[in-house]
């Protein structure tokens, strides 16, 4: 039997910030929605299932249930922007580890914001603590998760 594989090469033809905030998810996307004129709404939220046994004797061992991470998204196809918001932590959990301070994540895909935008007015605001440009080149092998609800 023969078999076909598909390689898939992932763009990173889009920008990423990190974002400290004590905002809860909705008040954040309230924000960035009133300071930006979107339309970021409420998707799927990104599931990590785990797999590893709870061992109650390790302080520092597995969670016993799935973490779950709420994302936002707005797209318009009109001037092929594309925004999402994705939290960085939930209930003392971190989606990525590496960036442990960062509580969202600002995906960013548009010709009428550039990222100096985004990063200008919301750095202003009194309730975002901190603003990370993050490099997509050392972000490869997490890439996968910006992709999971476009």
């Amino acid at each position: 039997m023969t078999k076909y594989s598909l390689d898939i090469e992932l763009s990173t033809e889009f920008e990423l910030l990190g974002i400290s905030t004590y905002l809860p998810d909705y008040r954040l996307t309230w924000l960035i929605n009133t300071m930006f004129g979107l339309h970021l709404k409420r998707q799927l939220d990104i599931v990590i299932d785990n797999h590893q046994a709870f061992d109650s004797n390790d302080l520092f061992g597995a969670v016993a249930e799935n973490q779950t991470f709420a994302t936002y998204s707005y797209s318009n196809e009109d001037n092929s922007e594309d925004v999402q918001l994705i939290a960085n932590r939930f209930n003392g959990n971190v989606l990525l580890k590496r960036f442990p301070k960062t509580d969202y994540f600002l995906k960013i895909d548009s010709s009428d914001h550039c990222l100096f935008d985004y990063h200008s007015k919301l750095i202003r605001h009194e309730h975002v603590q901190s603003i990370e440009e993050i490099d997509m080149e050392s972000m490869e092998k997490d890439l996968d998760i910006f992709y999971t609800n476009e």
